[in-house]
């Protein structure tokens, strides 16, 4: 049996950034996608990523929106938390 999550990728905006606070579990793009829309915005218009910690609900979408928005959205972590987000430390 699977187990239901509700987890709280959030938008935060003002009138020159509009950042996304987590980017929710691997595969929840287009999710995610429809709700920014739904907000007013899209994905390519993102200016910041905000990675609270490295869990997999909260980094799941990262590469992906990376991907999408190739130079244009900057990725903000904690120095602590970067080697676990970036792969460099695994324990």
């Amino acid at each position: 049996m699977g187990r239901t999550e509700t987890i709280h990728p959030t938008l935060v905006c003002d009138d020159r950034y509009i950042a996304l606070i987590d980017t929710g579990y691997p595969g929840q793009l287009p999710l995610l996608a429809e709700a920014i829309g739904q907000a007013g915005f899209l994905l390519d218009r993102l200016t910041h990523i905000v990675i609270t910690h490295q869990d997999l609900d909260h980094i799941g979408n990262l590469p992906a929106l990376v991907a999408a928005s190739p130079g244009k959205v900057k990725v903000v972590a904690s120095p602590v938390e970067q080697p676990y987000i970036q792969g460099e430390n695994k324990s």
